[in-house]
């Protein structure tokens, strides 16, 4: 069984087949943040690359610090790589704060400085604590986090992002991130195409609806 195993393994479509399927279910799973299974489907391709470019054992063997000097390379880029992306998606988080503070402050007529101002001040539409109340509940709107009764210390404390929370996802695009980068790169464009190629189908769909029911009156 064994030997029939390995002979069907050998076949360059059948590596080249799992290789592929391996890398997709690799993005798909690193993105559902699942990654007991991009573990597996990423041995999978080191398995299939194995076989189909290069067998890596004779290399190891015969050149063990250049190996681990390989492997501290691959982790040191995969570090850069996952700093990159905690700081970027801290940086949108402050983003999308500070444009409701914006939009808020503009709308009711304050300045961009009023929550740092002398709190017994009453300026503005209602008091002090009404609009830093209607901040609060503007800002639990977009962060699930915060609660309508947080002051507003404790409402930015749980809009601001720690790391303890994403530290998973830090030490997966470490060791992922080959495949991190490459999605990365081309999510939007897959995204953008993927909508439109929905909204066509949906709409050659209702076509098919609308003309049935065109002349049913």
């Amino acid at each position: 069984m064994l030997q029939s195993f390995s002979a069907v393994w050998s076949n360059p479509f059948l590596q080249i087949l799992v290789f592929i399927l391996a890398l997709i279910f690799t993005v798909i799973t690193v993105e559902r943040k699942d990654y007991k299974w991009a573990t597996a489907c990423v041995g999978l391709m080191f398995l299939s690359i194995d076989r189909i470019f290069v067998d890596f054992r004779p290399f190891v063997l015969e050149h063990p610090w250049q190996a681990v000097a390989g492997v501290l390379l691959y982790f040191t880029a995969g570090y850069f790589f996952a700093q990159h992306m905690w700081v970027a998606s801290a940086r949108n988080t402050q983003t999308l704060f500070l444009n409701i503070k914006t939009e808020f402050l503009t709308g009711f007529g304050l300045g961009q400085n009023y929550f740092n101002v002398d709190t017994s001040l009453d300026v503005g539409i209602g008091g002090y604590e009404e609009n830093v109340s209607a901040f609060v509940k503007r800002l639990s709107a977009d962060f699930p986090a915060v609660s309508i009764d947080d002051d507003l210390d404790t409402a930015v404390a749980k809009v601001r992002p720690l790391f303890t929370d994403v530290k998973a996802d830090f030490f997966a695009h470490m060791a992922f991130w080959p495949v991190s980068l490459a999605w990365y790169a081309i999510r939007d464009t897959v995204d953008t195409d993927a909508n439109k190629i929905r909204a066509s189908f949906s709409s050659h769909m209702q076509k098919a609806s609308d003309e049935l029911f065109k002349n049913v009156l």
